[in-house]
């Protein structure tokens, strides 16, 4: 309530619908009383200013080292060349913490690492990419079913089948291979009804794949059955039946 302003105007001030207008005027009267301190509030509202300004400029050029950085990684990523790119997405990782390509050099941090069979160390960095939340549902589908092979090397089969059992769930493309990597594990660690059950999933998500032959070999193999295939079709509505 400022000086000359009675109780009753300020009550029917504060009921007044628009907030902006009731706190304005409560600013204006403020500073009209305490000219001092709006001299020095307004150096301070400047500096603060400066310095978001400052902060804005500094995160803008730090992402565009970020950027730069990556896609120079990335060249080297697609010759091949693991030793070399995995140093440069650990370093890009590390340097640019918290920025999207500093989140994304974890992933293929993890992928150098998984071709250079260091298994623990493709672990991590695949866990610090998955954790961050910034993955679309097919990267995280892949990203889970490389991690389930770092973790798979580095044998620990049990948290290579959590992982995949988590990729399974994902409705992405990879869909085929993560069922036919889950399969693997279940028959390695001796569950052959599971497993049986897995390399179905894989025939019916892929049944021209290339592994077709052998995955029907091994279904039979584990004491399983076929699916049966669907009688052909003719033209005409024409269906052979079986005597």
């Amino acid at each position: 309530m400022s000086k000359g302003q009675s109780r009753k105007e300020f009550r029917k001030e504060i009921k007044q619908p628009d907030e902006f207008v009731v706190q304005s005027n409560r600013l204006l009267a403020w500073a009209e009383e305490n000219p001092d301190k709006l001299k020095l509030w307004g150096g301070i509202f400047i500096v603060a200013l400066i310095l978001i300004g400052a902060y804005g400029s500094w995160a803008e050029s730090r992402n565009q080292n970020a950027i730069s950085s990556f896609y120079s990684a990335a060249e080297i990523y697609r010759g091949d060349q693991w030793e070399p790119a995995l140093a440069d997405f650990e370093a890009i990782a590390a340097d640019f913490d918290g920025t999207t390509y500093g989140k994304l050099a974890n992933l293929y941090a993890g992928s150098s690492a998984l071709h250079l069979e260091k298994y623990t160390d493709s672990a991590r960095y695949y866990r610090l990419y998955l954790s961050d939340g910034l993955s679309s549902p097919a990267i995280e589908q892949v990203a889970r079913m490389n991690l389930a092979a770092a973790l798979t090397g580095a044998g620990k089969p049990m948290e290579a089948r959590a992982e995949l059992e988590k990729a399974a769930k994902i409705d992405g493309p990879a869909g085929p291979e993560v069922q036919l990597a889950l399969a693997k594990n279940l028959e390695t660690s001796g569950s052959a009804t599971e497993a049986v059950d897995a390399y179905k999933a894989y025939l019916e998500q892929a049944p021209q794949g290339a592994a077709v032959a052998a995955i029907q070999a091994a279904v039979v193999d584990l004491g399983g059955t076929l699916p049966e295939r669907p009688l052909p079709r003719f033209p005409g509505n024409i269906e052979v039946t079986q005597q």
